[in-house]
């Protein structure tokens, strides 16, 4: 009876690995250690003890009739390489069953106190221990454990509960550890873009004193060039610029400079305008209300806008084709695809590890999980602002809701953000 629930309970349940069957083919012992293999790798698991745990009663979370059951397994990283390297992927791997052979799902509680781990890193060759923690009914005794869809254990549950201190709630912490390690790689990158961008000006440098040379052949007066650097004050110095992308960079210039442009939307209305006419004037430089090369170079951001223009040519390598559907049924494959998404602000945090969920085409069903480092944007995102994310698929993010429900959202870390 309980095989029959454990084949049916396995075809609904969405967060199983590709590389489970569809029932047990070897009973195993509690301390036996098995090795699992994956689309990653393998690790060796060894369950070595079940145990209930007054985790609801001790964090005022406690439900009536019900308690929680923790997997204490010893993990060993043969050669997995998940694209996190996080023992996150264990209940992946484990189903569960209850004395009546119906399925128990994972509580998942953040765990980390030096001894046991919870969404820890583990290094090929290393090892860790690791809770797996699930909520059962308070009169439950025994579980039936499937392992990779390979191994089964019957075991009874132990009374011994885990002593109070060991259990602490750091599931935000290890979330925040996840992103910061994110960003910590993302900050890597960037400074080698800066090295790469420094190669570029200095052979742009090259090349104009190439060119100051040639007009020097060419026999051109120092009066002529004198004559024609004289020019009223309304014509233009340098090149004009109107992407959105520059007048966003000049727009938040001007606005610490005290010149009130508004809101950086990169839209250069009459406010815009007029502010770029007093700080010229206020400047000594030409009054004409337009972004030139001589606005830049006064307003110090001339080599921010360089890297704007690359960041705009770089926008061709992000596709618009990806569906929401496609990153939430299948994100695993996607990982490291360059993607491109529209939609509404539905939450914004700010700090060294900066995030937001997204309704993609302002549609509540199809949210994603946005994470960016805080030097992409030199403004802050509000609430129910409309923007475009260029990024990077990065599987799913999940996150326990007030009502206690695991939420999963694509995740994507985004290269280039910008208002609409």
């Amino acid at each position: 009876m309980k095989k029959e629930k454990l084949i049916c309970m396995l075809c609904m349940m969405s967060i199983c690995s590709v590389d489970m069957v569809a029932y047990a083919e070897q009973a195993i012992e509690i301390g036996e250690k098995v090795e699992v293999s994956t689309a990653y790798g393998n690790y060796n698991i060894t369950i070595d003890n079940i145990s209930k745990s007054d985790w609801l009663e001790r964090s005022g979370d406690n439900t009536e009739g019900m308690e929680v059951v923790l997997l204490e397994c010893d993990i060993e990283n043969i050669n997995f390489e998940d694209p996190y390297n996080s023992v996150f992927f264990l209940e992946n791997y484990l189903s569960v069953l209850d004395s009546e052979g119906y399925v128990v799902n994972s509580y998942g509680l953040g765990y980390d106190d030096g001894e046991y781990k919870m969404n820890a890193k583990i290094p090929k060759g290393a090892k860790a221990k690791v809770v797996v923690p699930y909520k059962v009914n308070s009169d439950a005794n025994e579980l039936e454990i499937t392992i990779n869809g390979q191994y089964t254990i019957d075991a009874v549950i132990s009374n011994d509960d885990i002593s109070e201190g060991e259990m602490k709630n750091e599931e935000s912490d290890n979330q925040n550890s996840e992103l910061q390690a994110k960003v910590e790689e993302l900050t890597a990158e960037n400074e080698e873009l800066k090295l790469q961008i420094e190669t570029l000006m200095s052979e742009k440098t090259e090349l104009q004193s190439q060119i100051d040379k040639q007009q020097e052949t060419e026999s051109e007066s120092v009066e002529e060039i004198q004559t024609e650097a004289i020019q009223p004050s309304t014509d233009i110095v340098g090149v004009q610029y109107s992407d959105k992308s520059i007048v966003q960079i000049v727009q938040t210039a001007l606005n610490k400079e005290g010149f009130d442009c508004g809101t950086p939307d990169g839209l250069a209305g009459n406010k815009t305008t007029e502010a770029i006419k007093e700080y010229q004037e206020n400047a000594g430089i030409n009054v004409n209300g337009v972004i030139t090369d001589e606005l830049l170079e006064a307003l110090g951001v001339a080599d921010k806008v360089d890297e704007a223009a690359k960041l705009e040519a770089s926008k061709s390598e992000y596709s618009a084709d990806y569906s929401y559907e496609q990153l939430a049924r299948n994100p695993d494959s996607y990982i490291g695809d360059k993607v491109k998404f529209s939609g509404k602000v539905l939450q914004a945090e700010t700090g060294d590890t900066c995030y937001m969920r997204l309704a993609a085409n302002d549609d509540y069903d199809t949210v994603l999980f946005i994470t960016y480092s805080k030097d992409t944007l030199d403004y802050r995102l509000l609430e129910d602002d409309y923007v475009t994310v260029y990024g990077t698929a990065y599987s799913t993010y999940s996150y326990e809701a007030v009502s206690g429900a695991t939420i999963t959202l694509p995740w994507i870390n985004a290269d280039i953000i910008e208002l609409n």
